[in-house]
């Protein structure tokens, strides 16, 4: 575990049994891909809950990730739609579990009252969500494909990211302490649609722990 400057107990490092053997094979028997290149099984954005949409209940994060054009490595980013809180955790390679270790791992330290859906685009890495789903107690749905403004919102946070690390920036030589104090920082910029408040306020009052000074 370790403790990050987003306030909380951010587990960067979280390891599942047989999570690499899993995203080979499959859950449940399910296969993990098909020739299709297709996520089988999965719940479009149509099927989630009209609510999330209206951002009327905090708890529901959009996933993405951040690549580089230098290396592998690739950065897993999440915002809570509702108060727009950010994360973002350097990834070491494009394994197929690599995203959602990471994304179990950024939200493992987050009150479970605050992690309900994640809502993925359609790549092949997102297959082996339903780990993440068992390991946080989530639900997760997909985009329609080559819809990425239906998940607006980490579009969004990804582009000030990138006002900060340029797409030919190297994730792989870049420390996570860098990329958090972004982070801190993006959480930091009050927002109009928030009625000025910062994300980090509105996050912490539904629940979340407030950031460090």
């Amino acid at each position: 575990m370790n403790q990050s400057t987003y306030g909380y107990t951010l587990n960067t490092g979280i390891s599942y049994p047989a999570w690499s053997e899993a995203a080979k094979s499959g859950i449940n028997g399910l296969p993990a891909r098909n020739p299709g290149g297709r996520i089988p099984y999965r719940a479009g954005i149509t099927e989630r809950p009209p609510h999330i949409a209206l951002r009327a209940r905090a708890g529901h994060w959009e996933v993405d990730a951040v690549v580089s054009r230098q290396s592998a490595a690739r950065v897993a980013a999440l915002v809570e739609r509702k108060t727009r809180f950010f994360l973002a955790i350097r990834m070491k390679d494009k394994t197929a579990s690599a995203p959602c270790e990471a994304g179990a791992g950024a939200l493992s330290g987050i009150p479970s009252k605050l992690r309900r859906t994640l809502t993925y685009d359609n790549g092949l890495e997102n297959a082996p969500r339903e780990l993440t789903n068992r390991a946080l107690g989530v639900k997760s749905c997909f985009c329609k494909p080559y819809h990425s403004w239906e998940k607006g919102s980490i579009e969004n946070r990804n582009g000030i990211l990138r006002r900060y690390f340029p797409k030919k920036r190297n994730w792989r030589l870049t420390a996570q302490k860098k990329i958090d104090i972004v982070v801190r920082k993006i959480n930091a910029t009050p927002m109009k649609c928030l009625g000025f408040k910062t994300p980090s306020e509105v996050f912490a009052k539904c629940g979340g722990v407030a950031l460090a000074g």
